[in-house]
């Protein structure tokens, strides 16, 4: 079974929006998805993005503590597009189900 982990990187923020008064306002956020196999974990493969964010209009704004994984989960599966990150999940199952058991990304010097 390959497992998913989402991980998120905020890379660009603006202090204070003067069009829509907001604070602390993403602008860049990166992302990183790893799939593991659940049974050998040195089996593991990753794919990364990043997406920027025309912050002119923002019509559902939450403040950046409030903000949750699945918060950017969302933004990117919405901006990105469901089927686009669905195609890179089967790439990596598919890339990772290729390698030995005993596939070692670091072999030992």
């Amino acid at each position: 079974m390959i497992n998913f982990t989402w991980k998120f990187n905020i890379q660009n923020t603006v202090t204070y929006d003067v069009n829509t008064q907001n604070s602390n306002v993403i602008k860049t956020l990166g992302w990183f998805i790893t799939a593991t196999d659940s049974e050998y974990e040195n089996k593991s493969l990753g794919a990364s993005g990043c997406l920027d964010f025309d912050i002119s209009s923002i019509s559902d704004f939450k403040p950046i503590e409030e903000l949750t994984n699945i918060d950017f989960q969302n933004w990117v599966e919405n901006r990105v597009g469901i089927d686009k990150i669905n195609q890179i999940k089967i790439a990596l199952q598919t890339q990772i189900e290729g390698l030995p058991n005993d596939f070692n990304p670091i072999p030992d010097a």
